[in-house]
């Protein structure tokens, strides 16, 4: 687009950030108990690999949202609590408890290219991200967590919670609150009218 309208630009993902901001009332864990992941999960696009070793390495999973065959396979394991399809509305409480969230996307032709909403709305909440490193996630690496194999996101969940957690979780509240609807809406608003 940028050959034919040189003052285009990528307008993202958002977060209804006074939704998500709600949970971070709750203190954050000492160590991590409870990871989650929530939205729809499917093996092209979900690496179950490392959810399973996740649940296998004592940690309690939760998932949230809709489930091929092989994540309803998952859904059974000891040690996974699937609450289901929520709306988006009732996703916020859905989430309390929760001492972190993980995105273990697949790196494909068919994930390279997305930059998840849910990544704003995890930060919003003031819980670690740990995260698969897709392109997106990488310019989000001074908030997030990056996990290549299996055993990387069991690493980094074991080694939460320390200074420099806190400081990605802080840093990552302000990126979350700096990409609001209110926000991108007003950059919109402002392209356009600059645009008349």
């Amino acid at each position: 687009a940028k050959r034919l309208r040189p003052d285009a630009f990528l307008s993202g993902p958002a977060v209804d950030y006074a939704r998500f901001a709600a949970l971070q009332t709750q203190p954050p864990a000492e160590e991590i108990d409870t990871a989650c992941f929530f939205g729809d999960a499917t093996r092209e696009r979900i690496d179950f690999e490392a959810l399973e070793a996740i649940v296998g390495a004592g940690f309690e999973l939760r998932l949230v949202g809709g489930l091929d065959g092989a994540g309803k396979q998952l859904s059974k394991m000891p040690g996974v609590d699937y609450t289901g399809e929520v709306s988006h509305a009732e996703l916020p409480g859905a989430l309390e408890g929760v001492d972190a969230f993980v995105l273990p996307y697949r790196i494909n032709a068919l994930t390279r290219s997305i930059s998840p909403a849910k990544t704003y709305e995890c930060l919003a909440t003031g819980r670690p991200v740990v995260a698969a490193p897709l392109p997106a996630m990488e310019e989000l690496r001074e908030y997030v967590y990056l996990a290549r194999r299996p055993e990387d996101y069991v690493r980094i969940l074991r080694g939460l919670w320390d200074e420099e957690t806190e400081a990605k979780v802080r840093g990552g509240i302000e990126c979350a609150r700096e990409n609001s609807w209110d926000a991108r809406f007003a950059g919109l608003e402002e392209a356009m009218w600059c645009a008349l």
